[in-house]
């Protein structure tokens, strides 16, 4: 009888305490627990960031980590958008409106062609080639195409099925055509015409094409056959289990996903292709979509992919999710509720810097519109009522921690140059603010926190930097944009801070402070106002969450952004839409509570907590019976 080492040429090993990496298969005794233990390596679709734009039909293109979603519906789009591999982020738009398009190639090079566009909703043969910046014009297929399908890099590239121009309906085609950087040519033709088929192929000589429809126009057709092509000529491939059109995929010829589309009804189901047969695998969807952007070209693997927006019946979705096979379980990054304030407030614009399980809320409205002094601390369960302000206002901005927080300004509606600091249990006034005036967001510490002078009597808004050094204030340069009230939010302290945001009208300009003077940093994805202290974290790693995106009174939102250091992304919504509220807390332990919800004064009194993603090994426990 062979032995586990000649088996998997290891032994088993003998160890305190579950090693970091391991490979499938791997047995080892953990003396801690006493327990023998394995890697179990599985598949799983798990929820990533959203997609700032809900489209579908468009092209796309790129890898796991760097795919690009191009135009789409409804009616047609320019926009692109990139997804990094945690979330999304506009890039350069494409020169032509277009829907119904296909894509491959790289994140640094990628091609787009076919599709409707202007004018009216003409079937296209126009080519757009990305080199990682910026789109230039390519070679024009030899006829016009849309709903075609692509596989391939920039330089060899493939544009096969799809339908033509009118008398014939939306058409379908057995034609294939080639790109070599520069131009077109005929390639092998399709056992059968057909259109809404999914394309994928790290290369020309890998490609598949698979499902789709073989009728002219509708009521659809959902075809189970795959096709490869090895360069030359298109042969059979295996069977689906379910026939579709108008999936998602990923792969090649000789190993490939497919998932989603319509079955007729919209799917869940992935497939998994070994390049004789499909298998259906236990990994669905958790939101079932068509004509979903998925990754497509050299960066395309079995073994991960993106299933990005697309449509449904009726209406389109943001939703984004991720597939692996992996020995490491990821839970994505989330929005979870958390305790209940005990007053319904608005236009707090404070709260404290540290963790949501030692957080602090004070001043604010209710409404009717009625100034208040309250506090409250969060234990990161419960809340509870802290030390009351002194002075009663709104737009009280500051920072620091539960024990040691800081505000300044603020309106009752009279402006006012009022100063205090909390001690955990108490407000003392310090030394007033240089002048009336409501602040801009607030950060930082007691000792090094920092704020922008927002708005002056009688409407002014001088956007001057403002600094605590924890016994008096410093006026510094005013930043680039003016925004007004307390619209903007803030992270960092005196010496470094970000100032995200704002409305005058709404900005998506964000700027870092470096201690003495203001430079321009990468835009939000999308601009966002009354998100005051709608904004936690440090300058290298912040989330923006809620506040509005329409002017006055605009409807909230619940979008949240997050910003890596050098660029902005979606990330996970919250649960609830909330404008005017506070957020704290760190990168890994932030919050976002109370505020309003719309164009009405509905004023919450619900908070959210956020964890960030998470990844660990899937270990398994070895039982024996």
């Amino acid at each position: 009888m062979a032995t586990y080492k000649e088996i998997f040429g290891k032994q088993i090993k003998f160890l305190s305490s579950d090693p970091a990496n391991e490979g499938e298969g791997q047995i080892w005794y953990n003396s801690t627990s006493g327990t023998f233990k394995s890697v179990l390596v599985s598949a799983a679709w798990f929820s990533q960031a959203p997609t700032a734009t809900a489209n579908d039909n468009g092209a796309s293109f790129g890898s796991v980590s760097s795919m690009y979603k191009v135009g789409g519906g409804p009616g047609r789009s320019t926009g692109v958008e990139e997804f990094t591999g945690s979330g999304w982020v506009s890039q350069a738009v494409v020169p032509t409106d277009m829907s119904d398009n296909a894509g491959c190639g790289t994140g640094t090079a990628g091609l787009v062609f076919g599709g409707n566009n202007p004018p009216g909703n003409t079937i296209s043969a126009t080519t757009f080639e990305w080199d990682g910046s910026s789109w230039t014009a390519g070679g024009a297929m030899p006829a016009d195409r849309r709903q075609n399908s692509g596989a391939g890099s920039q330089t060899a590239g493939l544009s096969f099925a799809g339908g033509g121009p009118p008398p014939t309906g939306v058409g379908r085609s057995a034609n294939t055509y080639e790109y070599n950087g520069a131009s077109w040519t005929a390639g092998g033709s399709l056992p059968t015409s057909l259109r809404n088929g999914t394309g994928t192929g790290t290369v020309e000589t890998v490609a598949l094409m698979i499902g789709g429809s073989d009728q002219d126009a509708p009521p659809e057709t959902y075809l189970n056959t795959t096709y490869e092509y090895d360069g030359a000529a298109w042969a059979s491939g295996g069977t689906l289990n379910t026939g579709r059109n108008a999936a998602g995929a990923s792969g090649n010829s000789t190993a490939a996903l497919m998932y989603g589309g319509n079955e007729p009804a919209l799917s869940t189901a992935t497939e998994s292709y070994d390049g004789s047969s499909w298998t259906t695998s236990p990994a669905t969807l958790a939101v079932a979509t068509a004509t979903p952007f998925y990754p497509n070209g050299p960066g395309s693997s079995a073994v991960s992919a993106i299933s990005g927006a697309g449509g449904q019946t009726p209406g389109r979705v943001t939703d984004t999710q991720e597939y692996s096979i992996s020995a490491i379980v990821t839970t994505a990054a989330t929005w979870a509720a958390g305790g209940t304030k005990g007053d319904a407030t608005t236009q707090q614009s404070a709260g404290t810097d540290g963790p949501s399980s030692a957080f602090a809320t004070w001043g604010g409205r209710t409404v009717p519109a009625t100034t208040t002094n309250l506090t409250e601390e969060y234990n990161g369960t419960v809340w509870s009522p802290g030390g009351n302000l002194n002075v009663s206002a709104r737009d009280r901005c500051g920072g620091g921690t539960l024990t040691a927080a800081w505000c300044g300004g603020g309106t009752q509606p009279a402006y006012i140059d009022s100063a205090e600091e909390y001690n955990g249990a108490s407000w003392t006034a310090v030394t007033a603010i240089p002048g009336a005036a409501i602040l801009l967001g607030g950060t930082g510490p007691q000792t090094a926190g920092l704020g922008v002078v927002g708005q002056l009597p009688p409407g002014a808004y001088p956007r001057t930097a403002i600094e605590y050094n924890g016994t008096s204030w410093t006026l510094g340069p005013a930043s680039s944009t003016a925004r007004t009230d307390s619209s903007a939010g803030m992270v960092g302290n005196s010496s470094n801070g970000l100032i995200v945001g704002g409305e005058s009208p709404i900005t998506a300009n964000v700027e870092e402070w470096s201690g003495s003077a203001w430079s321009e940093e990468a835009n939000l994805v999308t601009g966002s106002a009354q998100c005051s202290d709608g904004t936690f974290g440090t300058v290298a790693l912040a989330y923006q969450n809620g506040g509005k995106t329409s002017p006055s009174p605009g409807a909230a939102v619940a979008a949240t952004q997050y910003w890596n250091g050098t660029n902005w992304s979606t990330a996970p919504t919250m649960g609830q839409a909330r404008k005017s509220h506070t957020s704290g807390g760190t990168a890994t332990a932030g919050l976002s509570a109370a505020g309003q919800t719309g164009t009405t004064p509905t004023v919450l009194t619900s908070s959210e907590e956020f964890t960030p993603e998470t990844s660990a090994a899937n270990y398994k426990t070895i039982t024996t019976s």
